[in-house]
């Protein structure tokens, strides 16, 4: 789990990486990255490539509110596979 510091709530931490969230929300690993490559959940990436992260708290309020997609952050897509082929 990272912390950003700041003396706050339980609800205030970080969830880092798929395993973390998918736990935090009782759902399989599987379920949760689909919700995330999908734009239902605004997780963020401090460096591109890295586990993704989310706030416990955003969580709860847009598991309340039903507006997973309403605030999810932009994503940028997985880059096009280049795939090589032998000349024959």
């Amino acid at each position: 789990m990272v912390s950003d510091g700041a003396a706050t709530g339980p609800d205030d931490r970080w969830l880092v990486g798929w395993k973390e969230i998918a736990a935090y929300l009782g759902r399989p690993i599987d379920t949760v990255k689909n919700w995330g490559r999908a734009g239902k959940l605004p997780v963020w990436r401090p460096v591109p490539g890295s586990m993704p992260q989310i706030r416990a708290s955003t969580l709860d309020r847009l598991l309340r509110e039903g507006t997973a997609t309403a605030e999810a952050a932009p994503t940028r897509p997985d880059p096009p596979r280049v795939v090589a082929r032998r000349a024959r």
